[in-house]
């Protein structure tokens, strides 16, 4: 990862730090003078270690590997205990631009990759879409209840995302699931995932019909349960198409180059 592709202290401030607030994810941001550019060593304290602790390093940030029940806090000093680490990759992690991806389990550039990764040298970004949406939620106009709605929503598409990856994925391939049921009936992932769609879509189709006949006012926890389903399945759908999309450049690009 190059130095324009690690997140910078404001990067983390503005966009890392209220996600991490909003999954309620325990966390600190060391930001003193703990850094000895001749040493090349980091000087941590047993009060600033969290579940998930970053430090800024020539204004860029990176996340320590290491549980604290791992590290021995055996140098007393004025703030208290305290334990000195290398600089190094073993301990500190460079954090990524933000970039809608999950954080929550170390290191940080580790899991970026094993969510995004479809194959061997491919890579889709599944939550482009979610990460346009939360981008111009504060710049809507207008009504407030519905941006606080919107900016809940997104995040809550964001984790189930996250959770649906770690479900699906094996061998590095996020489309395992899609792929062996189409397999399995002799169809394409993608009419695979689309029976999921519009299994959904059909049971948002029966609420608004109860609605309408029977004048039946759907609960919440329905309202939330099915609108998010054809979210997130919507969203793996798209993501699916664009996998499509880059295998076949790639087939097309390959044929060339031997043709040539």
């Amino acid at each position: 990862m190059t130095t324009n592709q690690i997140a910078t202290k404001e990067d983390f401030l503005t966009n890392w730090q209220p996600y991490l607030v909003s999954q309620e994810i325990d966390f600190g941001l060391v930001d003193k003078k703990h850094f000895n550019r001749q040493r090349q060593e980091v000087t941590l304290f047993s009060t600033e270690v969290r579940a998930q602790t970053f430090i800024v390093v020539n204004n860029l940030v990176y996340k320590l590997t290491q549980r604290k029940e791992d590290l021995e806090f055996n140098i007393r000093g004025q703030y208290g205990i305290a334990v000195k680490l290398p600089f190094e990759e073993e301990y500190f992690r460079p954090v990524p631009l933000f970039q809608l991806n999950t954080i929550d389990q170390p290191p940080v550039a580790d899991v970026t990759q094993s969510i995004n990764t479809v194959s061997a040298g491919t890579q889709v970004d599944l939550y482009s879409a979610v990460a346009t949406m939360e981008a111009v939620v504060d710049s809507v106009p207008g009504d407030d209840a519905f941006n606080v709605f919107l900016d809940k929503q997104l995040n809550q598409i964001r984790h189930i995302l996250i959770v649906k990856a770690r479900e699906y994925v094996r061998n590095n391939n996020r489309w395992h699931n899609f792929e062996s049921i189409g397999g399995l009936n002799m169809e394409t992932p993608e009419r695979a995932l689309w029976g999921l769609v519009s299994k959904q879509i059909i049971s948002l189709r029966d609420i608004v019909l109860d609605l309408e006949n029977r004048q039946i006012t759907p609960t919440q926890a329905m309202i939330d349960e099915k609108c998010g389903d054809v979210e997130v399945y919507t969203l793996l759908l798209h993501g699916l198409f664009n996998k499509r999309i880059v295998d076949n450049a790639g087939r097309l690009s390959e044929a060339a180059n031997q043709a040539a």
